[in-house]
């Protein structure tokens, strides 16, 4: 197998996911950096314990960030040091856990307290540090690919590593906290106290594509290049829109589009945009444009929803995207994509490629240049995006959408797959 590490930040589920690595053959020989610490395993065994920099290790083929909500894990570290740590599991005697114990009762003996006092308590456990302190030392990706399992989706997250890693589905998969998958309530925290948690840790929720506020509302978006959208489209787009009333529905054509991109681009963009030939690909342009801009979320105009989308879009994650069955990371699709907020850097990342070209009138294939391909090739290219973006298995979906595409409404001569091969991707260019 590949070089592997896991990087397991405190109280992020990474033990059942060490315990998991460590049981399997085929992934048994990895190293684990844990709070200063690099254990290495071979066999399943710990044959190595190092206090090591972070940013002193070498490049893995891949690393495996195991991840939690913030505000839940900050819950799950103060409870779990207050109540003793090791000891508190009746483990044994750990001198060090007493006198963390002893610290917390000392400094924070209620949570509010501690939501008041981040500073002084991190300083003295970094258990309770961001996340992100143990990577912004990092001058280079510490994987050639980077995968997260996050304990709010622990089971697809690791079934989905192991298929990345060509292993068949791990069973049984729990973990040791019960409670795992539940943001504890927030309704007996004050909104001081909170406020004062989020500050802390907003590095954390940014990078790691956690959402603070879940309830403001939100564009819903999709588009269809004409007015007038075929019968089973615009159906279907009604469909979205009825079963969502909760969400700011917006629904946008090419002109439309166009006057979006003048006011928030200018334009030379929307010229651009104008120019582009084939629908598909006004779509996946104008997707990454609006979500970049304004936040929102992008349902593909063919695909079918079935239940509303909160019944099955969790809104804790800020940047969300559909894996399909046969894709495997870095690979993604862009038929579904949720932006809990603008400016998010995978975003960023592909509006910056797709404007280069778009200026150029440059780019001959669609799903490579400003589709999925895209986004493949920046999880490819620079690892670290991967940091934000929660996939979503398309298993998780079924009852809830039945995705959709053009080809089931246009001639197979008219699909953009087609007219690419002998047709450039811009008016101009004919």
């Amino acid at each position: 197998m590949s070089s592997l590490l896991l990087v397991h930040i405190a109280k992020t589920g990474g033990t059942s996911l060490r315990r998991l690595l460590k049981s399997y053959d085929g992934i048994s020989n990895f190293d684990c950096f844990h709070n200063g610490i690099l254990l290495r395993f071979e066999n399943g065994r710990c044959v190595a314990r190092n206090r090591v920099e972070l940013n002193s290790l070498e490049r893995y083929d891949l690393a495996v960030f195991a991840l939690r909500h913030p505000l839940a894990r900050l819950q799950s570290c103060y409870h779990y040091f207050l109540s003793g740590g090791l000891n508190g599991r009746g483990l044994g005697d750990f001198p060090e856990d007493h006198r963390c114990q002893e610290f917390l009762k000392s400094i924070a003996p209620t949570f509010s307290a501690c939501a008041q006092k981040l500073d002084a308590i991190s300083a003295q456990i970094p258990h309770f540090s961001p996340a992100s302190y143990w990577l912004d030392s990092l001058s280079r990706p510490l994987g050639k690919s980077v995968f997260c399992c996050r304990q709010e989706s622990f089971v697809s997250d690791v079934n989905g590593l192991f298929k990345a890693l060509g292993m068949p589905p791990s069973s049984p998969l729990e973990h040791r906290n019960k409670a795992a998958n539940v943001i504890h309530a927030v309704s007996n925290i004050s909104k001081h106290d909170l406020q004062l948690i989020q500050q802390f840790y907003s590095v954390d929720y940014a990078r790691f594509g956690y959402e603070i506020d879940c309830l403001r509302p939100l564009p819903l978006l999709q588009y269809w290049n004409d007015e007038k959208p075929p019968v089973v489209v615009a159906d279907r787009m009604e469909k979205c829109k009825n079963l969502n009333p909760g969400w700011n529905y917006l629904r946008f054509n090419q002109c439309s589009a166009s006057d979006f991109l003048t006011h928030a681009y200018g334009s030379d963009i929307a010229s651009a945009f104008l120019d582009i030939r084939l629908p598909a690909m006004q779509a996946d342009v104008f997707r990454v444009a609006f979500l970049l801009h304004c936040g929102g979320l992008w349902i593909d105009a063919a695909t079918s929803l079935i239940r509303p989308v909160e019944s099955w879009m969790d809104r804790r994650y800020s940047f969300q995207m559909l894996r399909r069955s046969h894709q495997v990371h870095p690979k993604i699709s862009s038929g579904v994509i949720f932006a809990s907020r603008p400016g998010l850097p995978l975003l960023k990342a592909a509006w910056d490629e797709m404007v280069s070209k778009l200026l150029s009138r440059s780019g001959t294939k669609v799903y490579r240049d400003f589709g999925p391909g895209l986004f493949r090739d920046l999880l490819s290219s620079r690892p670290n995006l991967a940091l934000g973006l929660h996939a979503v298995p398309e298993s998780l979906l079924d009852g809830c959408l039945m995705l959709g595409s053009s080809s089931t409404v246009l001639p197979a001569h008219q699909h953009w797959s087609k007219r690419q091969e002998d047709s450039s991707l811009y008016v101009s260019g004919e």
